[in-house]
């Protein structure tokens, strides 16, 4: 479903900065995608790019939430499930922007340059 570019690594965004590395690093395979899965793809993509830069960042991104997806004809629990799961990785995120790296100090540096 998640397909890894192994072309592309983080280590050229010292001298490359951009979005290139997260809009190419890890993909849809639209057609791996199980049919119940569909409409929540590119937020399960999302959430997996978040983990991913918490984990590069040496933090665990454990998700105490997290379940296995199974299909079921409701299909409110699996999506509820990844809502949940999203959420999560999102605020963990933040958190780490905000408060470890210190992101709105580095903005303000960096806007009076």
């Amino acid at each position: 479903m998640v397909e890894e570019n192994d072309s592309v690594h983080k280590e050229k965004l010292q001298w490359e900065y951009n979005d290139a590395y997260w809009e190419q690093r890890y993909t849809i395979c639209r057609d791996r995608i199980p049919v119940f899965l569909e409409t929540v793809a590119n937020k399960i993509l999302s959430t997996g790019k978040y983990l991913n830069v918490i984990r590069q960042c040496g933090r665990s991104p454990a998700c105490p939430i997290a379940e296995e997806i199974l299909y079921t004809l409701n299909e409110r629990e699996y999506v509820d499930q990844i809502e949940k799961t999203f959420s999560h990785a999102s605020q963990e995120l933040i958190d780490l922007l905000m408060q470890e790296r210190e992101l709105m100090a580095r903005l303000r540096y960096a806007i009076f340059i």
